[in-house]
């Protein structure tokens, strides 16, 4: 994936998921992340729309947040890695990004 296409929004939320992520040892970015990092994010379109909708994302991640487990070793070595999901909803998110402007 190309991460350079991704605006500094898109690129800042990555590098909140990879740090929730680094927090839990687990050295692999999942869609976990991806929700533990938007719902600590503030002031976001996504948070006030859910707002809307009587449903708090920032209550929700602490919820995920606690129920994530640290994982001790890591067989696949140093890297970080992109769960299939994780990068299918990047790619997904990317392909809307890019419709979206042209219209």
């Amino acid at each position: 994936m190309n991460f350079m296409r991704l605006s500094p929004a898109a690129q800042g939320l990555l590098a909140k998921a990879a740090d929730e992520s680094t927090k839990r040892e687990h050295h692999f970015l999942g869609v976990e992340h991806l929700f533990l990092a938007l719902g600590r994010s503030e002031n976001t379109p996504l948070q006030k729309a859910l707002a809307g909708q009587n449903f708090h994302l920032g209550q929700f991640a602490d919820k995920l947040g606690g129920s994530i487990e640290v994982v001790s070793h890591r067989p696949w070595g140093s890297e970080m890695l992109f769960t299939p999901r994780c990068r299918d909803v990047l790619e997904l998110a990317l392909t809307r990004s890019c419709l979206t402007r042209r219209m």
